[in-house]
């Protein structure tokens, strides 16, 4: 069995959540790379994700958010901006989806 701190990581298919992931595999975590799926996310994006989590030797999944982040945070951006304010969608998102629904 395997003693090594499990981690759950977030992969966009970038360099930041790349570099995270090499940096906690030196650490001597054990990884489980998630992307999420909105209707914005391109195929691309997801491939290159689970690409990359291939690479590391590490266990990927994609969670599909399109309905809640419809629901949550488009629908909020769209009221707040059609009240005349200026909605910051990133910081419901962060609070709300990535360590929100994703903790969950």
């Amino acid at each position: 069995m395997n003693n090594r701190p499990r981690i759950l990581l977030a992969m966009s298919g970038g360099i930041d959540s790349t570099a995270a992931a090499l940096l906690l595999q030196e650490q001597g975590y054990d990884l489980v790379g998630c992307t999420f799926r909105t209707r914005y996310t391109d195929e691309a994006s997801l491939q290159l994700a689970a690409a990359l989590a291939r690479q590391l030797g590490i266990e990927h999944h994609v969670v599909d958010y399109e309905q809640r982040f419809e629901q949550d945070i488009v629908a909020y951006f769209c009221n707040e901006y059609a009240a005349g304010r200026t909605p910051n969608p990133c910081v419901l998102c962060n609070r709300q989806i990535k360590f929100g629904v994703l903790l969950e």
